[in-house]
């Protein structure tokens, strides 16, 4: 069975304000979508975002410890395959529409090792780099104003990692949103 979500909509504003300093300290992630936040081996077809999302970094974390790793995406945040003894599944988005403006700020003064962002996903991880996206369009703005070592934001995929990139099939993607960085990039 393949998990699924499909022809779903969603309206609103979604305000996440980091204020936990364990989560700063054991360096989680944070990982927020406006259809998902985290899919293994799932499919997203047809669905559309008009959710506005907002992460604030409102804790210092101090100087041993880079602070928390937001994976931001306009329909998801974080896709990853799944793999068992049994059977090897890959990610689809296809169809998908996000209209929500994305923005990321840090009011705390720490510096982020890694921030992933982008108008459909933020970040794809596969080892194959197997996954389809596909017929999707980000017409929402996307602002970051913080410091980081390694800022990675696309319009459509702000990263996507894996050993074979001719596995990829990216097919029919469209970004008609604005992208904006303030603060500085550090390292």
């Amino acid at each position: 069975v393949v998990p699924t979500i499909e022809h779903c909509s969603v309206s609103g504003s979604l305000k996440v304000n980091v204020t936990s300093t364990e989560i700063a300290v054991n360096n989680y992630k944070i990982t927020v979508g406006g259809i998902a936040g985290q899919v293994y081996a799932g499919d997203i077809h047809s669905c559309t975002n008009n959710m506005d999302i907002t992460i604030q970094q409102v804790t210092k974390t101090g100087t041993s410890n880079p602070a928390v790793t937001p994976n931001i995406g306009g329909i998801v945040g974080y896709s990853q395959k799944l793999t068992t003894s049994e059977v090897t599944r890959y990610n689809n988005t296809t169809n998908c529409v996000n209209n929500g403006a994305i923005k990321y700020e840090d009011a705390s003064g720490s510096t982020r090792s890694t921030a992933t962002i982008g108008g459909i996903i933020g970040y794809s991880y596969d080892s194959n780099l197997d996954f389809l996206l596909s017929n999707c369009t980000n017409n929402g703005p996307i602002s970051y104003d913080s410091t980081c070592n390694n800022l990675r934001i696309g319009g459509v995929v702000g990263m996507a990692t894996g050993s074979n990139a001719n596995k990829a099939q990216l097919d029919n993607l469209t970004n008609n949103g604005a992208i904006s960085v303030k603060g500085t990039m550090a390292g």
